[in-house]
């Protein structure tokens, strides 16, 4: 079956709901649009609660329902979809071989505000804004932005500053406010926002625990919209056999692509329009992130660009174990951003890990596992255990290492992005990409310290890749958050780094610690300096790499 719209400038939600519906129904087929400009808003949309890792767990309004639906392709045709308000553009779950293909992806308004710092002293610092830009008052020390959807306040919302080029970001709380400070990643400044003639003053506060740190003339900007990631392009969720092809974003509100439980995906020219929008990024978080995916994920010939968080990010979730009994276990989602998301299914096998040696001590094989608790972070697991070696106390790290996917980077070309992250019990090749412009091309940490994702690596060669131009550190940085790396327990199994040509090197290149086969070799430094390559701690001669 195909069913065919035609382009309009009305809602267009819901004639594609109800297309959705029938190709469901009739056991798949093809939604196939006439190439023109399509518009869709919240109205008529499906509203469901849905719970989504590393992002925030809440009702959403969804335009495209892809659930319990198998093959079905969506065929934009090169097509121009415009999305407005805060929605849920395309919702996957429990379907099977869905293909998304030849869409230009774009939202009515950017979701970002743009700034520049001026007149910082010791008491505090301006923000030139343009109104007609992005309307904006000052209302009893607090920022309030007009939106499409509604107002953003400081009341109840911190302001997320980014700065232009490189990524780095500073939390910004105005007057008094409801908007929580605690278990935060970056440095944050308390204020009392006041009106002034070209933007806003922000006054600190004196138990502020920051101060602003970027200089006069520094161009920044804002997520006025979705800074709590409630709004990704596409999302898919216990999933199997899904294509993204042709796709292009010339701007999106949170991750362009997120899948969790889901398995063999292929994402094939996704694409970024940074020319179309100049005075904003393409994406406000990650690009593509992957969370206990299993089976394949095969990522090529894509080209993204200027996007303000991970290109790729792909790992596993840590809870920790907060009760235990002969056949349960009830484990907790520690980071806020996994309430609500149940890592685990039927049949899965569990690590049980030593928080202080990283010693897997047992397995256990789960029955059933759901959320129990109102605030979305206990999660009841029932089952058996295997293999105990040794005492399991509570605390314990509990990951889910075997549903983690075999993975193919291949061909792509990534510029000006804060880094790529992966890791995984799977096989991992990212092979003859091009990458330039970011904090750290490859950054394969365990992050069990503060974001709680898992990362311990079986088996990833990273080769035949062009780099250049690194702001951050280094290049690649291998090990465990929060040790040194010379102190770090050997949790990575195998890495090959070959055949690479780094160039624009300010610092080292590669940071490793923690790894128990390191390959460094074959690869081409453009540089001068020496101390370019450290392995638990210590500097290795480049000519050995």
């Amino acid at each position: 079956m195909v069913i065919t719209l035609a382009p309009n400038q009305k809602n267009t939600t819901p004639k594609v709901i109800e297309a959705i519906d029938k190709l469901k129904n009739s056991g798949g087929g093809e939604l196939y649009f006439e190439k023109g400009e399509y518009h869709f808003y919240k109205d008529d949309a499906i509203e469901q609660f849905v719970a989504v890792s590393n992002n925030r767990s809440n009702i959403k309004k969804i335009i495209f329902p892809i659930m319990n639906a198998d093959n079905i392709t969506i065929n934009g045709n090169g097509s121009v979809f415009v999305f407005h308000d805060i929605t849920s553009p395309f919702y996957v779950y429990k379907s099977k071989n869905i293909i998304l293909k030849d869409i230009i992806f774009d939202r009515a308004f950017s979701p970002t505000v743009n700034m520049k710092v001026a007149d910082k002293s010791d008491n505090g610092f301006k923000l030139l804004m343009d109104k007609k830009q992005a309307p904006y008052y000052v209302k009893n020390g607090n920022v309030v932005f007009e939106r499409e959807w509604g107002e953003f306040s400081t009341a109840v919302r911190k302001i997320d500053l980014l700065m232009k080029g490189q990524h780095r970001v500073q939390y910004l709380f105005a007057g008094d406010t409801s908007a929580s400070t605690s278990n935060l990643p970056v440095s944050f400044m308390l204020t009392d926002a006041e009106e002034a003639d070209d933007g806003v003053y922000f006054r600190y506060r004196e138990n502020t625990q920051a101060k602003c740190i970027f200089e006069d003339g520094t161009e920044l900007y804002c997520l006025a919209d979705g800074s709590d990631r409630e709004s990704d392009v596409i999302l898919l969720s216990n999933s199997d056999d899904i294509k993204i092809e042709n796709v292009t974003i010339r701007r999106g509100l949170s991750m362009g692509i997120i899948a969790q439980l889901s398995s063999n995906i292929e994402i094939d020219g996704l694409r970024t329009d940074s020319n179309f929008y100049k005075d904003s990024p393409t994406l406000t978080a990650d690009c593509m992130h992957f969370v206990n995916c299993s089976g394949s994920i095969d990522i090529h010939d894509c080209n993204i660009e200027n996007i303000s968080d991970d290109v790729i990010n792909i790992h596993g979730v840590y809870t920790s174990l907060k009760e235990k009994y002969n056949d349960k276990l009830i484990v907790e989602l520690k980071h806020r951003s996994q309430k609500f998301f149940n890592p685990y299914k039927a049949g899965d096998i569990l690590d049980i890990i030593s928080p202080s040696t990283y010693e897997v001590v047992s397995n256990f094989v789960v029955k059933k596992a759901e959320i129990i608790s109102e605030d979305g972070g206990l999660v009841e697991i029932y089952g058996d255990y295997t293999n105990t070696n040794s005492a399991i106390d509570l605390g314990f790290l509990i990951e889910n290492s075997k549903r983690m996917p075999n993975v193919n980077i291949h061909n792509n070309t990534f510029k000006k992005f804060p880094s790529m992250r992966v890791s995984g019990s799977g096989k991992i090749i990212i092979k003859e990409n091009h990458l330039s412009h970011f904090d750290g091309a490859l950054v394969a940490l365990d992050l069990a310290e503060f974001w709680m994702e898992s990362g311990r690596i079986k088996d990833l060669v990273f080769t035949k890749n062009d780099l250049k131009d690194c702001y951050g550190d280094s290049f690649i940085s291998i090990g465990i958050s929060g040790v040194n790396d010379g102190d770090a327990f050997k949790v990575h199994d195998s890495i090959e780094i070959s055949d690479n040509t780094f160039s624009g090197i300010n610092h080292k290149v590669i940071k490793a610690g923690g790894i128990k086969n390191l390959i460094i070799k074959n690869n081409l430094f453009n540089t001068g300096k020496e101390d370019i390559i450290s392995v638990d701690d210590k500097i290795i001669s480049k000519e050995m790499c």
